[in-house]
């Protein structure tokens, strides 16, 4: 068996992993909640910028696949508005650590 190929990051909303299909915008929901309003922002922000899929990792993450370059921005402003990021690169990226409920 062979070790798993590590890309040297953690793919985020503001630091997203280029695909075949576009980027993966990766969101780390706040305390792992995420409201009724936001399932449906996110549902709606997946369909107008992404391919329309939402994918649930491993992690509790969720991830938008298929969103362009030139999209991109766009997707981060509304996601900021629904409180779905961190506006601060540097903060959502220290917020990936998994702890016990």
């Amino acid at each position: 068996m062979s070790e798993p190929l590590v890309k040297g990051w953690c793919p985020g909303a503001h630091r997203p992993m280029r695909s075949g299909d576009g980027l993966v915008v990766r969101l780390r929901p706040f305390r792992g909640e995420v409201s009724a309003v936001q399932v449906l922002a996110l549902c709606d922000l997946s369909q107008r910028y992404g391919s329309g899929l939402i994918e649930l990792t491993s992690r509790g993450n969720l991830q938008i696949r298929g969103v362009s370059s030139e999209d991109h921005p766009a997707l981060l402003q509304a996601l900021d508005g629904h409180g779905l990021i961190d506006s601060d690169p540097a903060q959502e990226s220290r917020r990936n650590i998994l702890v016990a409920p």
